[in-house]
């Protein structure tokens, strides 16, 4: 699609949309492994090198970060595929429903990964140390980042009968949304409202395709689809804008601070092809992670 078209509906931010693409289409294949409870315990207990276990530990939370961010990039993909589709078919509701998906998974993603760039840099220094086992005499724990991990790839409906941590019990929608506008009601709460009642449907599927000439009369408009997209985007500008800066650009500055380690097995040369410089606040935050990881 060209770009005008994509600068319609993502003013500003359009430029991100051939990115993700671009990235999600040069993804290598990855292969993650994760040690049973009983074998991590068994390392503890019986290796003779006391961080072992802690390079275990903390390579498998890199691994959970890589996961959440190259999966949350495929997801926004192929849900931004299915608006730009939508537009060009001049297809209100179908744009409707794909936008809502996007605006879904962002709100998951945001969940997890707003952090992770700012505690990857901030804990670099203990994250170098894990990795190559350097001697210390503390025991470095990131619990908090870890259980937003395992909340991203385990997160379901949880039974009331059910045992299970937290971290695997999804939340509503509506405590997502919250999280990500930092208010329980705002422009995001407004947008996806928005989209529910053309999806549900509601009187927006309806009246979107009447128009109310005076009291007593009212027109059919086959050819509604194109005005109803753009003007909702246009209403929504603000909340399109938060969208990508809150949620896209964690996911890929995630991947370019996990390449800056230089872990062989969580390489993303895809990323290469995305300019960073200008995604969230990548100069920053990748400073200190270069710093370390360069210096050892």
């Amino acid at each position: 699609m060209e770009l005008n078209h994509i600068e319609t509906i993502f003013d500003g931010y359009g430029y991100l949309i051939p990115a993700i693409s671009t990235a999600v289409a040069n993804l290598e294949t990855f292969q993650y492994r994760f040690m049973t409870e009983q074998s991590y315990r068994k390392l503890i207990e019986e290796s003779p090198d006391p961080y072992e276990a802690q390079q275990v530990y903390c390579f498998e939370i890199l691994e959970r970060a890589h996961i959440a961010a190259v999966t949350s990039l495929i997801r926004a993909d192929r849900w931004l595929k299915g608006v730009l589709n939508a537009f060009r078919d001049n297809n209100f509701f179908v744009f409707t429903s794909s936008f809502r998906g996007f605006l879904e998974s962002c709100a998951d993603t945001h969940y997890v990964l707003a952090a992770v760039p700012r505690t990857i840099s901030d804990t670099s220094e203990q994250l170098y140390e894990c990795l190559h086992r350097v001697p210390r005499s503390e025991i470095y724990i990131f619990q908090p980042l870890e259980d937003r991990l395992i909340h991203y790839s385990h997160g379901r409906k949880v039974g009331k009968t059910e045992l299970t941590p937290d971290s695997h019990k999804a939340k509503t929608m509506k405590d997502y949304l919250t999280y990500l506008q930092q208010e329980s009601n705002g422009p995001i709460h407004d947008f996806y409202s928005e989209l529910c009642e053309v999806t549900h449907p509601a009187a927006d599927s309806v009246w979107c395709m009447l128009t109310g000439l005076d009291e007593s009369t009212i027109v059919l408009n086959k050819k509604f689809d194109r005005e109803a997209i753009i003007s909702m985007c246009r209403q929504n500008a603000t909340s399109l804008d938060w969208l990508f800066g809150q949620c896209i650009s964690p996911a890929l500055m995630t991947l370019g601070l996990i390449n800056l380690m230089n872990i062989k097995e969580l390489q993303t040369s895809a990323i290469d092809h995305v300019d960073l410089s200008n995604v969230g606040r990548w100069n920053e935050i990748s400073q200190k992670v270069t710093s370390v990881f360069a210096v050892h």
